[in-house]
């Protein structure tokens, strides 16, 4: 019989296994421990997280606004909200404007950014709902267990994911360079492979970022709200994106095996 595909819960249950076994260790109080962090970073971090969730609902609202009513449609719309993110992300990143002033570019950054998806997201609505609603909770588990590794590990334990980042964006460039280049038709940017990869760098950079904002907060006395707030929204985003590509890849190779078997 024909090797059946890994479903997407196969696939999760990899990428965590040696992450849930790594500790060996039955107690939970030294398990979420943060020792090696201090109150401010705490505080901090309780600070980022909770405009986090704004920004994430922001950007929910922003998408449904936009498959529902259908407003900003088309490459010039899209331009003009690609404009107007770049300008807001400059304002959000501008450390001589007052916090306030910053957080609420940031809020138009979310809303922004759920506008520009929501036309994808109300095609893949109509389409097949199920891997919406999949995809939402798929990368709800992965941000939550991949922040998790990075607060309750050691500091600094994760911070050689930058040069592994690095390493992986640089070659996937190069191979997409390549194949627009002299044309592969046979190496497709969307097959399963490819997102497998691609969906890895999005949970290593939310590893990396986390550890990086703690470290700055540390020993740099960065504690930058709007910045870090930013830098992790970009990150789930992001994370999203990508599970919801795996998901309508795995749909799809399901539909075609079926054909062929019929």
């Amino acid at each position: 019989p024909k090797p059946q595909n890994p479903t997407f819960t196969n696939i999760l249950i990899i990428i965590n296994m040696e992450t849930i076994f790594k500790s060996g260790t039955t107690d939970l109080a030294a398990v979420f421990k943060m020792a090696d962090v201090s109150d401010k970073t705490k505080t901090h971090l309780t600070k980022v997280y909770g405009q986090l969730a704004v920004c994430t609902a922001l950007c929910a609202a922003g998408a449904y606004l936009n498959a529902s009513i259908l407003f900003a449609q088309g490459w010039i719309s899209m331009i003009v909200v690609m404009i107007g993110l770049g300008y807001a992300t400059w304002q959000v990143c501008d450390t001589y404007q007052p916090e306030q002033h910053r957080m609420n570019w940031l809020m138009a950054v979310a809303f922004f950014k759920g506008m520009m998806i929501g036309p994808l997201l109300h095609l893949v609505a109509e389409v097949e709902p199920e891997i919406l609603i999949n995809a939402v909770i798929y990368t709800s588990i992965m941000f939550a267990s991949f922040t998790a590794v990075s607060l309750f590990s050691k500091r600094r334990s994760y911070l050689f994911l930058g040069g592994v980042i690095s390493t992986i964006m640089t070659s996937l460039f190069w191979f997409t360079l390549g194949t627009w280049l002299f044309g592969f038709k046979s190496i497709a940017l969307d097959n399963l492979q490819y997102l497998l990869i691609t969906l890895l760098v999005a949970c290593m950079y939310v590893v990396y970022d986390t550890q990086l904002i703690i470290e700055r907060a540390e020993t740099m006395n960065e504690r930058d709200v709007p910045k870090h707030t930013l830098m992790l929204f970009i990150d789930l985003l992001d994370l999203f994106l990508k599970v919801l590509r795996v998901l309508l890849e795995l749909s799809d190779q399901k539909k075609k095996k079926k054909r062929n078997d019929d």
